[in-house]
């Protein structure tokens, strides 16, 4: 992996580990847990993120039961303090326009952001930034599937997001930590 210019903004967008599968009459979908295999997902990304120096300055996260355990495993193996964490409530069943309001409420201090949440609206948020190219890579070899960090780069702050202002630097897998 290359260094990253300290002026570039870093957003590490991360879908929550594999959760439960209990239907809607047990638990209510907000309230489904991690799983054993989500639990050591999350760990691994974690572990992945210290190994490669991603440390987030703010981390936002949906307020899902599964989103806060992933938050919580990954946070504690960054030493992320627990004012830099922040729920945010649209990004439970967010929209694109939903997402990209809770990324412009992040200060442009914060060069790097942190997302926990869910699909479909990280592969919306994804293909939004990226070129159509990587967008449509993406869509035939490397869906966002439980556990999976695509980490972006872009020039401009949390404001400013744009179509395909961003560029891919990594993809990585809570189960073999792949990098793109």
């Amino acid at each position: 992996m290359t260094k990253i210019s300290d002026n570039l903004y870093q957003l590490y967008v991360l879908r929550h580990g594999k959760a439960s599968n209990e239907s809607e009459e047990i638990c209510r979908d907000f309230d489904r847990s991690l799983t054993d295999k989500g639990v050591e997902q999350a760990k691994q990304i974690g572990e992945w993120m210290r190994a490669h120096d991603l440390k987030p300055d703010i981390v936002l996260t949906s307020p899902a039961k599964r989103a806060l355990a992933t938050t919580e495993i990954v946070s504690a193996k960054l030493n992320i303090e627990p004012q830099k964490i922040h729920i945010a409530k649209l990004m439970y069943e967010a929209s694109l326009d939903a997402l990209l309001t809770v990324l412009a409420s992040c200060s442009p201090q914060h060069h790097k952001v942190l997302l926990v949440g869910h699909n479909p609206s990280f592969e919306y948020l994804v293909d939004y930034l990226l070129s159509a190219t990587i967008s449509h890579e993406l869509a035939n070899n490397d869906r966002i599937f439980p556990a999976t960090l695509v980490h972006l780069e872009m020039n401009v702050d949390w404001t400013q997001l744009a179509p395909y202002c961003a560029q891919l630097v990594s993809i990585t897998h809570g189960n073999n930590c792949l990098e793109k």
